[in-house]
This record gives C-alpha cells, sequence and structure tokens, in this order.
C-alpha cells in the first residue's frame, strides 16, 4: 500500500521497473519535491548486466524528471557505498553532506538538568500539563508555506525577474490519472508490460498480446478511454491483469475509440481529434521534452552552447537507437574540425 500512494503521489511518472519474462529484475525508486527529483533506491539482480541495468533505469528516471518540468534528479550517495555509478554517468558532484553522529546527540534530559532550580520546575509543570503547541510563524502552520512552496515555478519567477516573458516557460503541471479515482490503485503485480502501436491519418492502434484471449469471453475483457488516457482490463485465472496510458501524445475522441478482441491480442483503437495528425509518440513526453529542451537553448543552461554541447546533451536523454545516430553524427562533426583545422595549418 505504501509503496502504491509513493507510485501515485511523489513518484508519479519518475520510476522505472526492467522486467525480463514477466519478472522484475531491476527497478529505481524516484521522488519529487516539486523541484528537483530525488533518486531514493535502485537496484539491479546480480549478474554481468546488473551496472548496465542499473545505467539504463537512472538515465531513463532522469530523461522523465526533465520531461515533468523538474530542475534536475539528484541522488544521495553514502561515502561508503559509493560505486562510482554515477561518475560513469557522467552526472556531478554538486553536495557534500555533513551529519552528526548520535551518540553525541545530548541527551534530553541533560536540558532539563542545566537549568535553574525554579526554570527546571516550570519546565517540568509545562512538559507534564499541556503538550507542546506546533510552531506556526506569523500564526501560520509550517505546511502552508511548503504547499505554497510547491506551487511556485521557479523557472517563470526567474525569467520574471529577468525582465523577461514567463509565458515561455513550458508547463509543468504533473499529469492527473483520471482513472484513479473511479478504479483506485491498481495492483503492480498484475500490469501488462508487453504492447506494441502504430497509427494512421484517424486512428492510433495499440497491439496488446494475450494468448487465447478470445475465449475469456467479451465480459473480461473492458476497455475505459478518456480525453488523453486509455485503460484496458483483461481478467482472467481470478485476478485483473491491466495495461494504462494516463498521458496519450494527444486528445483522443472518447466516444469513437473502441477495442477488438482477436484470437490472441486486444488491439485498442483510438480516434484522433484531429484527422491526419501525427503523433510524435504514444505518449506526450517527447513532445513535452522537446518544449523544454527549446526554453533551455533559448533561456536556460543550454542558451549559448556549442554543436558539441548540444548534440552531448542530447545524447544524454537519448533512446539507445537515437544514440546510434547521434553518436555517428558527433563523429562527422569532429572529423570536420579536425579536417578544418588541417586545411587551415596548411595555409
Amino acid at each position: 500500500a505504501a509503496i502504491e500512494r509513493h507510485l501515485a503521489g511523489p513518484g508519479a511518472g519518475i520510476c522505472w521497473v526492467a522486467e525480463r519474462d514477466g519478472t522484475v529484475i531491476a527497478f529505481c525508486l524516484c521522488g519529487s519535491d516539486g523541484v528537483f527529483g530525488q533518486l531514493l533506491q535502485i537496484t539491479a539482480a546480480p549478474g554481468g548486466t546488473a551496472d548496465d541495468l542499473r545505467r539504463d533505469l537512472a538515465d531513463r528516471c532522469a530523461d522523465a524528471c526533465l520531461a515533468r518540468g523538474l530542475r534536475a534528479l539528484r541522488a544521495p550517495v553514502p561515502v561508503d557505498s559509493d560505486d562510482g555509478l554515477f561518475e560513469r554517468l557522467g552526472w556531478s558532484v554538486s553536495h557534500a553532506v555533513y551529519g552528526r553522529a548520535r551518540d553525541e546527540r545530548p541527551q534530553k534530559k541533560s536540558r532539563v538538568a542545566g537549568l535553574g532550580a525554579s526554570e527546571a520546575s516550570a519546565a517540568s509543570s509545562s512538559s507534564g500539563g499541556e503538550a507542546r503547541s506546533k510552531l506556526k510563524p506569523e500564526g501560520k502552520d509550517t505546511s502552508s508555506f511548503y504547499n505554497a512552496w510547491d506551487k511556485v515555478n521557479v523557472d517563470k519567477v526567474l525569467i520574471e525577474e529577468e525582465g523577461g516573458d514567463p509565458a515561455v516557460v513550458p508547463e509543468a503541471a504533473p499529469t492527473q490519472d483520471e482513472f484513479q479515482e473511479q478504479f483506485g490503485s491498481l495492483d503492480v503485480a498484475t500490469r501488462i508490460s508487453r504492447f506494441a502501436w502504430d497509427q494512421s491519418d484517424k486512428f492510433v492502434s495499440i497491439y496488446v498480446p494475450w494468448d487465447g484471449v478470445a475465449a475469456l469471453g467479451e465480459e473480461s475483457v473492458e476497455c475505459h478511454f478518456r480525453r488523453v488516457g486509455v485503460l484496458l482490463l483483461v481478467r482472467s485465472g481470478g485476478k485483473t491483469h491491466w495495461y494504462k496510458v494516463i498521458n496519450l501524445c494527444k486528445e483522443i475522441d472518447v466516444g469513437a475509440s473502441k477495442r477488438n478482441v482477436k484470437a490472441d491480442q486486444v488491439v485498442i483503437k483510438l480516434k484522433k481529434v484531429q484527422t491526419g495528425e501525427k503523433w510524435s509518440d504514444l505518449t506526450d513526453e517527447k513532445d513535452k521534452y522537446q518544449k523544454r529542451r527549446e526554453y533551455r537553448i533559448n533561456h536556460g543552461d543550454l542558451k549559448g552552447a556549442t554543436t558539441e554541447e548540444l548534440l552531448a546533451d542530447m545524447y544524454q536523454h537519448a533512446s539507445d537507437e537515437d544514440r546510434a545516430g547521434l553518436r555517428d553524427a558527433m563523429k562527422v562533426n569532429r572529423e570536420k574540425r579536425e579536417e578544418d583545422g588541417r586545411k587551415a595549418a596548411g595555409k
């Protein structure tokens, strides 16, 4: 129950799991304070691919944080258990955290023992009477200040302070799960992870394989649609298996969307609101990332970056397939600069 609350709250959309043949072999658990993402735990099953799995999951979580408008993903690592993973990822150290050992802390009773007789008596009677009141600076509960901070868009504030237009900052509102109220928290263990998708001018089709699904009967296969979401429920063997997307790339026509049950797969047909509009991906994460990147180039940390720096940033946030293309592009760029250097030297 606790992990479900986390995945639906501060960890929504920024935690990743790696599976092999339906078995979880690695996971990365993250949280967010609304400004930064925090990597809480990352682990992988022992084996030759453990390091690669952790590296891939950390990259994906970092990308998810940026796509949701968070400034960065941070990973606190105890000094005595740092295996160098994040250095190998190219992450940089930004903070040092110092702590005081517990056994060095003064005992609570010694604070009273150090008081004068009358003060000790007053402290004793106070602690024995009514409970200590909550800290309320300026008459407000401290939680109100944290709630107010959570609503602040830091990038917009900084742009406005510099005299710019805050409207250029991409919106970073968290994705709302429109199925949560009706269906509650679904069991992570029965999530369907295998699917494929394609699109035509009118429809986006999602193919969910399930051996013998037609034999289960129509009543065992439900599909629910929302403005930017779809939820498939397959009831089999006393369990409810599910596939869900809460952040489709574009809005869909809920009334015209449908599902078709084939012999060994369910085909979900999402009707596009705008006929002929091309979706960049099944979810909106790629579009959000692109808008965020444009903002970073024009106003943020990539402003004035060189071509090589831009390619390096793209490489850091790219998929494996895209990284192969970027490696070729960086190689061509490096060879061109070397050739230009040789020509300049020969003059």
